[in-house]
């Protein structure tokens, strides 16, 4: 999924910032699909345990946001700084994201379910994420 992701936010786009924000933006979408949310975003960390999940996102998606940072600190886009600090502080603020949308808005013990809640948080949270990677 998160090749996809990163192969559709670089189509067409040129300028760093750009191409993180899309993946940004396509991240949050696909937290809308009951399936990523049932099973990436709720279901896993509960069976797998939650460093064997982060485990999954790191070898999946940690070094396509470092490569992504990177480029933008690369093209002067942002201050060159630690990127792996700056990809797990930003993994961190999106995965949480993440799980408000997927939780719909509710707490780990009351989400609010499918559908409306869920599409909601993704629309509260976009403003939020704004503030650190661009318009979400």
């Amino acid at each position: 999924m998160a090749h996809d992701i990163v192969s559709r936010a670089e189509a067409g786009a040129t300028d760093p910032i750009d191409v993180l924000r899309m993946g940004t933006r396509l991240w949050l979408d696909s937290c809308l699909d009951p399936e990523v949310r049932r099973i990436v975003l709720l279901d896993a960390p509960s069976v797998l345990g939650f460093d064997e999940w982060r485990e999954i996102v790191a070898r999946h998606s940690l070094g396509l946001l470092a490569a992504g940072l990177e480029g933008a600190m690369d093209a002067g886009a942002i201050a060159r700084q630690s990127v792996m600090a700056l990809t797990h502080v930003i993994t961190g603020a999106l995965d949480a994201a993440a799980l408000y949308v997927a939780r719909g808005g509710g707490s780990a013990g009351r989400p609010q379910g499918d559908g409306p809640g869920a599409r909601a948080a993704r629309r509260d949270v976009a403003p939020v994420v704004a503030l650190g990677v661009g318009s979400a």
